[in-house]
């Protein structure tokens, strides 16, 4: 009796350990954004977060300095490993092997700010460009 639940335990703690992971989330600029998820400020530039659970939406906002630059709405999604999951745990992993994706994107507005500016977006001059000298 004991070897009929050993085997299905085995098998979901495997497919659990599977499942932890993280979910990075970034802005779609190299700039330094805070990243708020539900109104709470969690870091900058990159967060991370569960990536499996309970079916579960957030609310992602980007900010630079002091403006929102970006919003996002992200639900976690029900995928094959989560029917798989289920399979081998009766059930459970139905509701608790949802995921979101690994990366997750936030689409900003451009800002005008110099930590933005690339080398290759500012003009340069050239010695062709330049009057040729009296002598």
């Amino acid at each position: 009796m004991k070897g009929l639940f050993a085997v299905p335990l085995f098998i979901f703690l495997c497919f659990m350990f599977v499942e932890c992971g993280t979910t990075r989330i970034v802005t779609d600029q190299n700039v330094s954004a805070d990243i708020y998820l539900n109104g709470i400020r969690q870091g900058q530039k990159e967060i991370k977060i569960q990536r499996s659970g309970i079916p579960k939406k957030i609310e992602l906002t980007a900010k630079y300095q002091g403006e929102t630059i970006g919003n996002l709405s992200v639900s976690r999604k029900f995928e094959w490993t989560t029917c798989l999951i289920g399979y081998f745990t009766y059930g459970i992993g139905l509701l608790t092997a949802w995921r979101f994706p690994e990366v997750i994107i936030i689409p900003t507005t451009k800002i005008n700010s110099e930590e933005y500016i690339s080398p290759w977006d500012t003009p340069q001059k050239s010695i062709w460009m330049k009057s040729p000298q009296k002598k």
